[in-house]
């Protein structure tokens, strides 16, 4: 038998910042990352090199029902070096993937509402906070395919040393 995977051996952001007032944005947070990633099968392994890009520019509007828009997109792998199997030669590369979407926050921040594109079409969703600690999340992307989800906050948690963590649990279905 044969062992097969695919694992991230190093991934870091490598710069980010944020601008103000910033071409017509009240603010534009732009970064780039990198990662090295291994895949392997049995003994044999090759190892790959990707570069992301991305921006999200916001309007804080502070209306009586829209109370901000958010607008973002990211580049995966834009830059990517080829992945060569040492036993054979055959190589590969990091598949390019752009990701595009928006936000609108209404209701004193307590919705949300988002569209992206997805694997397959577009998805639409929203998050409503019912309070501080609980959040309900559900959308539908253009297959039909329902997701439902809920998030749950634990502020002050006590730890190691005395110290006060929180927790958030997510579960999506």
């Amino acid at each position: 038998s044969s062992v097969t995977g695919v694992q991230d051996v190093c991934s870091s952001d490598l710069v980010g910042t944020e601008f103000f007032s910033f071409m017509g944005f009240d603010s534009l947070a732009v970064g780039a990352g990198g990662k090295l990633y291994r895949q392997y099968v049995s003994s044999d392994s090759r190892y790959g090199f990707g570069a992301d890009v991305g921006a999200i520019g916001n309007w804080y509007l502070n209306q009586p029902v829209l109370d901000a828009f958010h607008i973002g997109f990211s580049v995966l792998n834009i830059l990517s070096t080829p992945m060569i199997w040492s036993n054979t030669g055959d190589q590969g590369v990091l598949p390019l993937n752009v990701f595009v979407g928006a936000k609108a926050d209404l209701l004193d921040q307590n919705l949300s509402l988002y569209v992206n594109n997805a694997i397959e079409g577009i998805a639409g969703s929203a998050e409503y906070h019912l309070d501080e600690s609980l959040t309900l999340r559900g959308g539908m992307d253009t297959l039909s395919r329902p997701f439902f989800g809920v998030g749950l906050f634990l502020p002050n948690i006590a730890g190691l040393e005395n110290k006060n963590y929180s927790l958030r649990v997510d579960y999506a279905m």
